[in-house]
């Protein structure tokens, strides 16, 4: 993070989460508002103070609050079992950003070796014309 307080913030949200699951009881309103609230809150401050070097680091992280407190508030309304087709919809739209995720990662971790890689093929290529 760039920001050294964002660490902080980071494990503040997830005690609070915590402590909003343990302490309130699961068919209550109140813990599905105060949960809401909470994630809205992080998402604020996340779009606010833009706690990440990168840019894509940033809006990967507002990406997954976003999808994060609309998973919440889907699941937790009712008659959402019965909502087969959004509930695809919503699986399909964590799978898709669990995978973005991912290929940053790996882009981040392997895109110097590629380009590497890929300007010898093209040197190999080039001194055998």
């Amino acid at each position: 993070a760039h920001s050294f307080w964002f660490e902080a913030v980071w494990i503040g949200r997830r005690l609070v989460l915590a402590a909003l699951a343990a302490l309130l009881p699961s068919e209550s309103p109140v813990r599905t508002a105060a949960v809401q609230a909470w994630i809205a809150f992080s998402l604020a401050v996340v779009a606010m103070r833009s706690p990440f070097k990168s840019t894509a680091e940033n809006v990967l992280e507002i990406a997954s609050l976003l999808l994060i407190v609309s998973s919440f508030a889907a699941v937790s309304a009712e008659g959402f079992a019965e909502q087969t087709a959004f509930m695809w919809v919503l699986s399909l739209a964590n799978l898709l950003l669990m995978l973005v995720f991912l290929s940053y990662l790996a882009w981040g971790a392997y895109s110097q070796k590629l380009f590497s890689l890929g300007s010898r093929l093209l040197s190999l290529c080039r001194s055998d014309s």
